[in-house]
């Protein structure tokens, strides 16, 4: 993780919001006060929506109290779930964006909103939480590193609630492509030689871009004891993702259909 920290804090500084939403409105020659107010507008509708589809599909009276936002970022999505909530803990491995989300919650009234710096342990972020929420995070994680921290957000999940998270397992990159992202990520050095063969500066940061094996996450969550599972496949050019949603099931719904085996 130490690497992902080091990227992310140059990213932070760089392009705080085009790094969390990739969309050229959001570079920093675009920023005005009416274009960070779309920025919220645009993450409350997603919240929106989120919401309705864990209602649809898990719990239909779903009205979160205590709300974990893990890889918050500038605070996008962590500032719409304050407004539904009691209390959000907003976390980031990134303390140069942690100052940004503090800015922004200031400006927005987020009173009920914390701030949290964390990386691959999340032990200081105290209690437990009916909602634990991660977008486009564990993409920028190794896989091995990544399903550890699922397994801790899992474990801050009460039972009855809902977890909703994004992972990659695929990408249309071409035979070269992956061999030349592998390299960057595992070998040392490589990464610096190939930013200046791009004529970028030696140390630019590098936005990874990591598969999971789905078969593994969805056992993790099993063993959690999420028995209620909802999902919805993600394309962005052509990096493949599932957006999972599951629920925590509450001691004694373990089998709440009871179907037995369907032959």
């Amino acid at each position: 993780m130490k690497n992902v920290k080091i990227d992310w804090e140059k990213l932070a500084v760089k392009e705080a919001y085009y790094s969390v939403t990739t969309n050229y409105k959001y570079r920093n020659e675009n920023l005005s006060d009416e274009v960070k107010d779309d920025f919220f507008i645009e993450a409350k509708q997603y919240t929106e929506r989120l919401l309705a589809v864990i209602r649809d599909h898990l719990v239909k009276d779903f009205a979160p109290k205590r709300i974990l936002d893990f890889g918050c970022g500038v605070g996008r999505t962590s500032i719409p779930f304050s407004e539904i909530a009691e209390e959000v803990v907003a976390a980031d491995i990134s303390e140069n964006m942690l100052k940004e989300a503090e800015n922004n919650k200031a400006l927005r009234g987020a009173d009920n909103l914390k701030l949290m710096q964390t990386g691959s342990d999340i032990s200081n972020i105290p209690g437990r939480f009916d909602f634990v929420h991660s977008l486009y995070v564990f993409q920028h994680i190794p896989a091995s590193e990544g399903r550890k921290i699922i397994g801790q957000l899992l474990d801050k999940l009460e039972d009855g609630g809902v977890i909703a998270l994004q992972v990659l397992y695929a990408n249309e990159l071409s035979c070269v492509k992956r061999v030349s992202y592998w390299l960057r990520v595992n070998i040392p050095g490589v990464k610096k030689i190939l930013n200046l063969l791009r004529r970028k500066p030696w140390n630019a940061p590098m936005m990874q871009l990591n598969n999971y094996p789905l078969n593994s996450v969805a056992a993790d969550l099993r063993e959690a004891g999420c028995r209620h599972f909802y999902s919805r496949y993600t394309n962005h050019a052509g990096y493949k993702g599932l957006f999972i949603f599951a629920q925590k099931t509450r001691l004694g719904e373990e089998n709440v259909t009871d179907l037995g085996e369907i032959p």
